[in-house]
């Protein structure tokens, strides 16, 4: 890598009698190229929260030619699940970066350096990637009850079926002895890549142990595809329910604006809904005649002589709950125009 280094050059003024030679330019210094390593988390580590601190340090023979001519330049980082790199100040950042919001899975992570002239990120300073998993909720449970409520209270959303899954790996230390580990595989993520990083951390390094994870991932992730358009199902069903409700109610509200009428006594008059279509039609002629019986400023004799035929009509309602709603209506009718 080559660091150009300029030197400050002196202007000439009006005073001077004579102009001083500039002096000459001191010529680029060649460096081998840094790597940045990631040192936390360590490679294939377990990560208990939602995130992670990262540590790094540079890979250099001559730290402190590196510390001179890298004064101004970034460190960047690449965690696999960004398609974008964040960069931060070599020398004058106080904390360590911080990534947040993880779910549980697998990720990897990258470091490099920017060159001090360009700012722009030296390609081969990257270095080697570190892989880690994030485990912060341990969920094997793939019932479908656990995940799907047969519980249709509008104000609960249906739980969607995580995105990721939690393998139990039993492997044989040094000593012989079984061991359990968890491995924690995010869904659309390169499989073998996975499997080959993890058996590898894990000193089993046989195609064997990349198999059994690959099968073990694939057909997990298989029983979230069902779950999944089981989610679906269902959640378009509740979808469907509700604008059924919504529909029907809209059209019950409109119904009763159909039948209320304002009246100078009281709020509003509504015609009850008796299944009977000639007396409906004999209680909408009611109130008009009551309306405009008032308007003329009658006595309320009109308004009387339709309450006694209506009144007359009860018996043909052979339902008593309608009766009560068609005496209702009548009581209403004429104190609601004040007669």
């Amino acid at each position: 890598i080559v660091v150009s280094v300029e030197s400050m050059v002196p202007t000439q003024t009006e005073e001077s009698e004579t102009a001083e030679e500039p002096m000459d330019q001191e010529p680029p210094v060649k460096m081998e190229i840094p790597i940045m390593k990631v040192v936390s988390p360590p490679e294939m580590g377990i990560i208990t929260t939602r995130l992670v601190d990262m540590q790094y340090q540079v890979v250099i023979r001559s730290r402190d030619d590196f510390k001179e001519h890298f004064q101004t330049s970034y460190v960047c980082g690449r965690l696999s699940i960004v398609h974008v790199s964040y960069c931060w100040s070599i020398y004058k950042t106080d904390a360590m970066p911080r990534w947040v919001g993880l779910d549980d899975g697998f990720y990897t992570l990258q470091a490099s350096v920017t060159h001090p002239n360009s700012n722009e990120i030296i390609d081969d300073s990257w270095g080697d990637i570190s892989s880690f998993l994030v485990l912060s909720e341990v969920s094997n449970d793939l019932r479908i009850g656990a995940i799907l409520s047969d519980d249709d209270d509008e104000e609960e959303d249906e739980e969607r079926p995580p995105n990721h899954i939690v393998l139990s790996i039993d492997l044989n230390n040094a000593q012989g002895q079984v061991v359990s580990h968890q491995l924690p595989i995010q869904r659309n993520v390169d499989l073998p890549f996975v499997a080959r990083r993890f058996c590898r951390s894990r000193g089993v390094g046989n195609r064997e142990c990349v198999e059994h994870i690959v099968n073990e991932a694939e057909n997990r992730f298989s029983q979230l595809d069902d779950l999944e358009e089981e989610w679906e199902k269902r959640v378009n069903e509740k979808a469907a329910r509700k604008a059924s409700r919504a529909e029907q109610k809209a059209k019950e509200e409109a119904e009763l604006l159909k039948r209320s009428f304002k009246v100078p006594e009281g709020d509003m008059l509504v015609v009850p809904d008796l299944g009977d279509p000639l007396l409906e039609k004999l209680l909408f002629e009611a109130v008009d005649t009551c309306q405009i019986e008032y308007t003329q400023g009658g006595v309320g004799l009109d308004c009387l002589t339709v309450q006694s035929e209506l009144f007359g009509m009860r018996a043909k309602l052979p339902d008593l709950n309608k009766q009560e709603q068609l005496l209702d209506f009548i009581g209403n009718l004429g104190a609601g125009f004040g007669f």
